[in-house]
């Protein structure tokens, strides 16, 4: 089983606890999903909602 197949449902942000019992956080970039439609104005949007994710990730890691 993969976990990580959740990043390709709707919910594109996953969150389980591994065996050793550490948390796992992954979220797809959504730069990157948004690269076969070709519009500016989606990736200014794309761009910002993939910084606002890295933050939400980064806050997590360090566990705030």
């Amino acid at each position: 089983m993969d976990l990580d197949v959740g990043l390709l449902l709707p919910c594109n942000v996953i969150v389980y606890e591994t065996d050793d019992k550490k948390a796992y956080v992954s979220a797809l970039n959504p730069v990157s999903a948004l690269e076969v439609i070709k519009s500016e104005e989606l990736r200014k949007i794309a761009e910002e909602v993939s910084e606002k994710l890295k933050r939400v990730i980064d806050k997590v890691a360090k566990g705030k």
